[in-house]
């Protein structure tokens, strides 16, 4: 590999599993497989006004 920081946006992990952040702007809750923390849930908020569903929360690569 080439030993670069990498950074993805996503609402579905692959093979990580983690609990949803509380719903507090840029709250942050971990990742893992096999106990090693891999991304992390980034709560950043509602998209609209109103939304019932966690809209803003993304994963982001731990590092």
């Amino acid at each position: 590999m080439l030993d670069l920081p990498c950074v993805a946006v996503t609402h579905r992990p692959l093979l990580a599993t983690g609990d949803m952040p509380v719903l507090e702007r840029s709250a942050t809750s971990p990742l893992s497989i096999q106990r090693s923390a891999v991304a992390y849930w980034v709560y950043g908020g509602r998209f609209g006004a109103g939304t019932s569903e966690r809209g803003g929360s993304h994963a982001h690569p731990a590092g």
